[in-house]
């Protein structure tokens, strides 16, 4: 498939992907789905790049060396296997409607 540099640099991505018992060889934990805990995450990476992880994001900070520091917070207990850290080169696309609004993180030229 051809595509275009910003394409392919927006296609550079790193996420996390657990399954029900597997976790603790990346993220140290006790692995059964049964048990929950809550989590507090800080990930810093190039500032270009957007970062999301589970919970409300609490702050995002420049950092002098060209960095972001993005910190998140998820109170309700969740599995070990449901921990979430996602980088990518991406736009935000807002929706609203009477009740509700909605905010997604979508890869360039797909809002």
């Amino acid at each position: 498939m051809a595509g275009t540099i910003a394409q392919a640099e927006a296609a550079k991505k790193i996420w996390t992907q657990g399954e029900l018992t597997d976790n603790r060889y990346w993220l140290p934990g006790y692995d059964d789905p049964d048990d929950k805990l809550i989590t507090e995450v800080n990930v810093t990476f190039d500032s270009k790049y957007k970062v999301l992880s589970n919970g409300a994001k609490i702050s995002e900070k420049e950092n002098k060396d060209g960095t972001k520091t993005w910190h998140y917070k998820m109170p309700h207990p969740h599995a070990l296997y449901l921990v979430c850290w996602d980088r990518k080169l991406c736009g935000e696309y807002r929706e609203s409607c009477q009740r509700c609004a909605a905010k997604s993180m979508v890869l360039p030229g797909y809002a």
